[in-house]
């Protein structure tokens, strides 16, 4: 994501009579990016190049957003391709109905992305691209979640805070136990 003085500046030096392929090598900058700003104008579009976190903003539907945050810190990681980011929940094959909740909460917080789902031997992993992912989930970083120190931004502190419920919907539906226990064993003379 370029600052808007580049943007700005990409502009100036086009306008000013430079080729598209001298202003890109001059800023390192790609040709398509500075011919879209050309015709269409330098200020950011919410669709697809949008990202709510960017323009400092809170996401579009919040308890949308704190139901995937719980399903990200459940079973989910974001993960670094060549050139982008790919967020990846991992979801039991036995409940169509909570892979049908994560590709939601998917289109939800990144509306312009396309959802995929791949399958493996007893589960579906609910995939996006996107290069902003790090931006709505900041605590992504290398390691294992559960290894590392996580700690909620003030927004997403806020946000979880006005949807607990969604919040706990995520983690419960992708980390959580379904499994009724029936057993009952005798522990220092007491049934438990």
């Amino acid at each position: 994501m370029h600052s808007k003085s580049v943007r700005d500046e990409a502009l100036r030096l086009v306008s000013g009579g430079q080729s598209l392929n001298s202003v890109s090598k001059e800023l390192s900058i790609s040709r398509a990016a500075i011919r879209e700003w050309r015709d269409g104008g330098v200020e950011l579009k919410r669709g697809v190049n949008g990202c709510f976190r960017c323009r400092d903003e809170q996401p579009t539907d919040e308890a949308v957003y704190s139901r995937l945050f719980g399903f990200y810190l459940g079973d989910g990681c974001v993960s670094k391709t060549r050139s982008t980011y790919v967020l990846r929940v991992s979801c039991d094959a036995k409940y169509p109905g909570i892979i049908a909740d994560v590709t939601r909460a998917v289109e939800g917080v990144h509306c312009c992305g396309s959802v995929c789902h791949v399958k493996a031997p007893g589960c579906v992993v609910v995939q996006n691209a996107w290069k902003h992912w790090p931006c709505v989930f900041p605590q992504h970083g290398p390691g294992r979640k559960h290894e590392r120190k996580l700690i909620l931004e003030a927004w997403q502190r806020e946000i979880t805070q006005t949807h607990p419920a969604d919040f706990l919907r995520g983690l419960f539906h992708s980390d959580g136990c379904r499994a009724q226990n029936w057993t009952t064993r005798t522990v220092a003379g007491e049934k438990k």
